[in-house]
């Protein structure tokens, strides 16, 4: 089972494609949109936003969308990249 979920990992990741200028946009740094907290339970996906994730979300992950716990990355987010937009993202209510 590892070695198949393995195999398709790398297969997906081939088939992953980024375009020369996103590459090179990405090189000088990062300019999220969004700075996202949400759980790092496996049924939520920052993706929900935009197919091409690449430099539009700041992920912060934890368990139960804590804050106080990740003060530090939700700092960076906001305050260091300058995210116009703050997401605290659940996956119940």
């Amino acid at each position: 089972m590892p070695k198949e979920i393995l195999k398709n990992i790398i297969e997906g990741n081939q088939n992953y494609n980024i375009s020369e200028d996103v590459l090179q946009a990405i090189q000088k740094g990062q300019n999220p949109k969004i700075t996202l907290v949400t759980c790092s339970d496996s049924r939520v996906s920052g993706h929900i936003f935009n197919k091409d994730m690449v430099n539009f979300v700041f992920h912060v992950r934890n368990i139960g969308n804590q804050i106080t716990n990740n003060y530090g990355s939700v700092d960076y987010g906001v305050h260091h990249l300058k995210t116009p937009l703050l997401i605290i993202l659940g996956h119940t209510d």
